[in-house]
């Protein structure tokens, strides 16, 4: 048995003004989170910059805060603050509702994937993923407060907690941190490192937050005002924790199941042209890319960027020039470093580039039944390489990052190749092999083949002589 320490809710005090153990956990969380969307963003190739994050961080601040505490207030005790409505607005003293907090992030988050156009399922990957932290830390700051303490127990860790009576208990709050929080983190964190369809971290995290809460609730002390709803097993909240996990779960079997049926039959039946990706689709860049962005950091005496930094190769591979650097060297060198990088002969890194197989050979079939054009971030580059590896006179058009006001994820692109081969999205093919291709096809609504990819797609691809098969025997069946 251990004797809970007490500890002074209140770090220090400066006349009225208290900050408290319990605030200062939300403002770790915060922090946190910040950090970690910067990272998981470089990690899934979502469009957001600095100021990117800091927005969607306020959005989220305001969905948690406004959602959990209007949460807490009708979910748990409305009778007391009816009685007491100034008492609402008393967040130092606790008191937030984890659905409440929940239907208010992704309500604000929904808002700003809207504003700025960014694929929602993504997004809310992310967004779980760093809330984790937040979670584990407000479990931290209720042990504190010595708040929410388990049920009385004769286990080793009991502690006594003041106002909990003179029998241990289970530190419960210590045991969600550790779930809910780390062990939670882990979990959503190895599936972004493994690159899973956009959704499943975000439902996971629901299956897993149920599983351990329900858990949990079985040696938690239940809220006074709520007590034993199912026959003294557990508490109310139980029943609100207990329903996440078969809805997750259903979740993550439906996208499952879209993702099995995606067999690319129904998104070709209306196409009457191809627009391709350069970087990992007509070509294995890699080399070359990093070639090109280490030459410019060696400028600024930085470190290179290693094939083993799966991360940070990743980005220099898929995402447009202007992120690479301000990610790479920060908002205020970037300016910088486009400018050398426009002085800088790229020819002289197209030799590291290889021509995907059956390439070349597919191109030459598909260009006598179908218009085609490449939609890529690359800039002034692409038409060198085309012209390199004599692949030009196959494409009608190349759109490239200095033709659009906002490159991929962003459907600019697709769109400005839509217009210039006098297509409609849906009439339009688009070949990619990244969450960004991805996204630009969903917001332009064009159907989407993946190349070599585990992404959620209308039309899975191994090799390019499988659109051949798909879209050339298509037309010669036709014609026949």
């Amino acid at each position: 048995m251990m004797t809970f320490l007490e500890i002074d809710p209140v770090i220090f005090q400066i006349g009225p003004l208290a900050v408290r153990w319990y605030g200062l956990m939300y403002l770790f969380g915060f922090a946190a989170a910040f950090m970690l969307i910067m990272h998981l963003s470089r990690l899934r190739d979502l469009a957001l910059t600095k100021e990117g994050v800091s927005d969607l961080l306020f959005y989220g601040v305001l969905g948690v805060v406004l959602g959990g505490r209007l949460g807490y207030v009708l979910f748990y005790n409305p009778a007391q603050y009816l009685s007491h409505p100034l008492e609402i607005f008393a967040i130092w003293q606790g008191g937030m509702s984890f659905h409440g907090g929940l239907l208010g992030v992704v309500t604000a988050a929904v808002i700003f994937c809207r504003r700025r156009k960014l694929p929602v399922l993504l997004t809310g990957d992310i967004l779980v993923t760093s809330a984790t932290i937040g979670l584990g830390l407000g479990r931290i700051g209720n042990f504190i407060n010595g708040e929410l303490w388990g049920r009385v127990t004769d286990l080793p860790w009991g502690v006594v907690f003041p106002g909990g009576g003179p029998f241990p208990r289970h530190p419960s709050q210590l045991y969600e941190a550790a779930l809910e929080g780390l062990l939670l983190f882990i979990i959503l964190y190895i599936l972004h490192r493994r690159r899973v369809t956009a959704g499943v971290p975000f439902f996971c995290f629901f299956v897993g937050y149920g599983l351990f809460r329900f858990l949990v609730e079985f040696v938690r002390q239940p809220d006074a005002h709520l007590g034993f709803l199912w026959g003294g097993g557990n508490n109310g909240t139980t029943a609100f924790s207990a329903d996440d996990s078969p809805r997750g779960s259903r979740a993550l079997l439906s996208l499952s199941t879209k993702e099995r049926r995606s067999t690319g039959k129904h998104a070709v039946n209306s196409i009457r042209g191809i627009i391709f990706d350069c970087d990992g689709v007509l070509f294995e860049s890699r080399k070359a890319n990093l070639a090109y962005y280490n030459t410019v950091l060696n400028y600024f005496d930085e470190s290179p960027v290693e094939v083993s930094d799966h991360a940070r190769a990743h980005l220099c591979h898929t995402a447009a020039s202007t992120e690479v650097f301000a990610q790479l060297l920060g908002e205020d060198r970037a300016l910088k470093a486009l400018s050398l990088a426009a002085e800088l002969d790229y020819r002289q890194f197209i030799p590291y580039m290889t021509p995907e197989p059956g390439m070349k050979e597919a191109l030459s079939q598909l260009a006598d039944f179908y218009p085609l054009a490449v939609a890529t971030n690359r800039g002034v580059s692409m038409p060198s390489i085309l012209e390199y590896f004599e692949l030009s006179h196959f494409f009608q058009t190349v759109v490239t990052s200095h033709d659009v006001e906002h490159p991929k994820p962003a459907p600019d692109m697709l769109h400005e190749a839509a217009r210039r081969l006098q297509c409609s999205s849906n009439e339009l093919l688009f070949v990619g092999d990244s969450e960004l291709d991805q996204a630009a096809a969903r917001a332009a609504g064009m159907p989407f083949a993946v190349y070599r990819g585990d992404l959620q797609a209308d039309v899975q691809l191994e090799h390019h002589g499988e659109l051949v098969e798909l879209l050339v025997k298509k037309v010669a069946s036709g014609a026949s």
